[in-house]
């Protein structure tokens, strides 16, 4: 009873229903643990959550509109016509490819563990202090090698492409065990890093990422008409109630604390679920610990960083991590919210513009690019950039991750991955040699 937005508008919003779900999550769990922190939220902390959801909800719908004002019912018969009777295509990479891409990554992983284990002294402390660099720097950035740093950029997205084929595997039940296996060597290849320095953010990003690549994969072979909501509410549910407990044993396992200092598991799911909602409010009714020195500082990290490392235009760049806020005595953390970096640096009027911006972003490439469309290599470019930016939607109850997004980091991780997804589509191992073949963009 919390939200009330325009909620006969979220049956065609897959972003906006993600957006509307977690907030609502992380507000329940807000409210249930209120009495442990002894906040009472603001009303002015209310109003500006409510306009900003509706705000995202009411853009989503429009651009929904507008994108598919060209999809007929015409077209959208032929296209249910289309997947009763062409058979679903499974990327036709070939095996030798698959092969040749774990020869790439196998060097570069090791060259990767070698510097990281190099600089936390070895496996005995290794992971306590690569979690403490993370915490309080970018360390990746600041102290590997810039050249192997890009290196794994392409270790990462060939975990992606695997993750996306597999799933097209799964979909239409093809075995082939060894096929398989490469596949699942390159997806565990890809999140070495994340696993490494204790990133369980990366990992949720990737899960993310196969769920939806799963939700488009599964209506470009049954059908934009039929309706997967349900099973992939319990898809959800299920992993909520098993990542609840990974991720609070987790904490133990990664290093990130010790044995005596575990909390219980309901205080860390309020924490991470509920404590941002706390910590908006919190900001709303104080904005003045730090006012904003440049434009965009906090949404825009990567940009300012960009003008100021490359164009040398002086920016003021402010450290990734907000700063921390207390109640009653009690440190809460520093993560707040969807809207709290938005609302900071451009103020109400301009949260909501900038809200309106993102949905414009992924319905542009939902409804634009990808629902309705005749499947191509194309499409499914666009599939895998799709299911990579979607956790910026997911973790909207806790953070607003234009900053990790919006980099020039992301668009050369994009840029990697969709060329390479071709590349392995297109490239075919003959007697003669390796052979660039493109395929044609036809119904698949």
């Amino acid at each position: 009873a919390a939200f009330l937005p325009p909620l006969s508008l979220l049956y065609h919003s897959c972003q906006a229903l993600a957006l509307f779900w977690w907030i609502a999550i992380s507000t329940t769990v807000a409210i249930l643990a209120a009495d442990q922190v002894e906040i009472k939220f603001g009303k002015e902390s209310f109003g500006i959550l409510v306009a900003g959801i509706s705000t995202f909800i009411l853009a989503e719908a429009m651009f929904h509109r507008w994108f598919q004002r060209d999809i007929t019912h015409k077209i959208r018969i032929q296209r249910v016509l289309e997947a009763k009777n062409v058979s679903f295509y499974v990327s036709n990479i070939q095996g030798s490819m698959i092969v040749i891409a774990i020869i790439i990554d196998i060097p570069i992983i090791i060259w990767y563990l070698h510097d990281v284990l190099g600089i936390a002294g070895g496996f005995g402390g290794a992971v306590r202090a690569i979690t403490v660099q993370n915490v309080v720097t970018s360390w990746d950035d600041a102290i590997l090698n810039p050249i192997l740093i890009q290196l794994m950029k392409i270790v990462k997205a060939l975990g992606y492409i695997s993750g996306f084929v597999l799933i097209q595997r799964i979909l239409v039940k093809e075995k082939g065990i060894l096929y398989t296996a490469g596949l699942l060597m390159l997806i565990i290849l890809g999140q070495v890093s994340a696993i490494v320095s204790t990133s369980r953010g990366e990992i949720l990003q990737f899960l993310t990422a196969l769920l939806v690549y799963y939700n488009i994969l599964w209506h470009q072979k049954n059908g934009w008409h039929r309706n997967l909501s349900w099973k992939l509410i319990r898809i959800g549910v299920i992993c909520v109630l098993i990542g609840i407990p990974v991720f609070y044993y987790a904490v133990l396992w990664l290093g990130r604390t010790a044995a005596e200092d575990m909390r219980t598991i309901t205080e860390v799911t309020n924490i991470y679920l509920g404590y941002p909602i706390y910590l908006f409010d919190i900001y709303v009714k104080d904005q003045s610990i730090l006012p904003p020195l440049s434009f965009g500082e906090e949404s825009l990290v990567g940009v300012n960083t960009f003008l100021n490392k490359y164009l040398g235009i002086k920016t003021y760049v402010r450290n990734v991590n907000l700063e921390p806020r207390y109640a009653n005595g009690y440190f809460l953390g520093n993560v707040y919210t969807f809207f709290r970096r938005p609302l900071h640096d451009f103020g109400f009027v301009g949260m909501l513009i900038f809200t309106i911006l993102v949905a414009l972003l992924f319905s542009w490439i939902y409804y634009g690019k990808i629902k309705w469309r005749p499947r191509t290599i194309g499409t499914d470019c666009w599939s895998l950039i799709y299911g990579y930016l979607f956790y910026w939607i997911v973790i909207s109850s806790i953070a607003q991750y234009s900053q990790n997004y919006v980099s020039l980091n992301v668009l050369i991780f994009l840029v990697i991955m969709t060329v390479g997804y071709r590349l392995l589509n297109n490239i075919v191992i003959t007697l003669t040699g390796l052979k660039y073949r493109k395929r044609k963009n036809v119904q698949v």
